[in-house]
């Protein structure tokens, strides 16, 4: 064992063997005149602990009321019946007699007022289910107001008079018996 390691385990101090007696070490002199800063008669160390531990309680003090405030939010449950919604406009749509090439214009833009009015009652406070994931329970629908909202806002397609089939289907089967010789 060496005389360095010998004295530190008899309780030695840990210094040089050819420093004087009375010497000790000291940390960097940067660091040692930072912790001896003070204001007002208050060392950095201890100011820096309050600054530390105040901060620590004003944010506690702010998640708390955050958490509690939510408590005393309610978001009340709705449903709607998007696919009824949807299928009646492209129905509606399918009879109108609107030329192919003005269908998907249309459609996208009843699927994004749709969407404005749906994301208009979430943004409410509303939680809202499609009707088909409601299992059970007496949940509130909005189907009917957001139809009426929509269309308040984009006209539904007008259904056209579809021509009397009947006089056309009989001239059909007139043509077709009588070119196939049925009945002679």
């Amino acid at each position: 064992m060496s005389e360095t390691s010998a004295a530190a385990a008899a309780g030695a101090p840990d210094t040089p063997l050819d420093a004087p007696a009375n010497a000790t070490l000291s940390a960097s002199p940067v660091r040692s005149a930072f912790w001896r800063w003070e204001l007002l008669g208050v060392p950095a160390g201890q100011l820096a602990l309050a600054i530390a531990l105040i901060g620590a309680l004003g944010w506690g003090a702010w998640t708390t009321r955050q958490l509690l405030a939510l408590e005393h939010k309610v978001h009340p449950i709705v449903r709607i019946q998007l696919g009824e919604l949807v299928g009646e406009y492209v129905r509606s749509e399918a009879r109108s007699g609107v030329p192919a090439d003005q269908l998907p214009a249309q459609t996208a833009a009843f699927m994004k007022i749709l969407n404005g009015a749906v994301e208009a009652r979430a943004q409410g406070g509303a939680i809202i289910m499609l009707s088909n994931a409601v299992v059970d329970g007496d949940v509130p629908d909005i189907t009917q107001a957001v139809r009426q909202d929509v269309y308040a806002r984009i006209q539904r397609p007008a259904e056209s008079k579809a021509p009397d089939t009947t006089e056309q289907m009989k001239q059909f089967f007139q043509q077709g018996a009588a070119s196939s010789g049925a009945g002679q």
